[in-house]
């Protein structure tokens, strides 16, 4: 896929294609919109939300990589785990993004490599650290912070109840890593499964950081 593009899943909810398999969620409230991550920040992700919606934005990373980050930069403030200070750091760093980079740039689309040098440019935002059974209030609907140690230490999900969607990240998908430095042992991955199949009358869809799907919570069980 070498094409931005948006995905509506329902009324409230989107899925934003960023680059190179990267997707960022958008969920509308009544008094603000929630940016579920910001991808690798080739295009203004904030010129896409603007397309959907003018209602005051809320962000959250899901983790610290650098896929779900470097579009913070169009950004005053954004939420993340605390576990993740250390790693979202690192991935902001210069050396991280020229690794990348190298990696990706012969599959950029045209579009794409013309915002290169924005790729490059500092996150000057904000952080706000938050923790397990936080809640984000968008007006209307009150969205819950789970946090789900695996991918990274600091990953998150985050629950929807009113639209009953899960945003997993990277903790559920097709393809889970958790053989990074900064991933934990397997059996807290586990844990953390499990504690998100305690939530599972909660949500009836799944929405990962690398697909437009919606996985049904069958894949919980996978």
């Amino acid at each position: 896929m070498n094409e931005w593009r948006t995905v509506k899943i329902n009324e409230h909810v989107y899925q934003l294609y960023e680059s190179c398999g990267v997707f960022c969620s958008l969920v509308i409230g009544e008094k603000y919109a929630l940016l579920i991550d910001t991808g690798y920040g080739f295009g203004d992700i904030k010129s896409r939300v603007r397309k959907i919606t003018n209602l005051p934005l809320k962000v959250i990373n899901t983790h610290g990589h650098v896929d779900h980050i470097q579009g913070n930069k169009f950004f005053d403030e954004v939420m993340l785990h605390e576990a993740d200070k250390k790693l979202i750091k690192f991935h902001s760093s210069l050396f991280v993004k020229l690794t990348m980079y190298l990696g990706m740039k012969k599959s950029l689309s045209a579009e794409e490599k013309q915002h290169v040098s924005q790729f490059f440019k500092p996150n000057r935002q904000k952080l706000v650290y938050i923790h397990d059974g936080y809640k984000i209030d968008i007006g209307g609907n009150e969205l819950e912070v789970i946090h789900t140690p695996g991918h990274t230490q600091g990953s998150v999900c985050i629950l929807d109840k009113k639209d009953r969607i899960l945003f997993a990240g990277d903790t559920i998908s097709s393809h889970v890593w958790l053989f990074l430095n900064e991933s934990t042992d397997v059996k807290t991955f586990a844990d953390s499964i499990s504690k998100v199949i305690a939530h599972k009358s909660a949500f009836d869809g799944i929405v990962s950081g690398h697909s437009a799907a919606v996985f049904n919570t069958t894949t919980l069980d996978k």
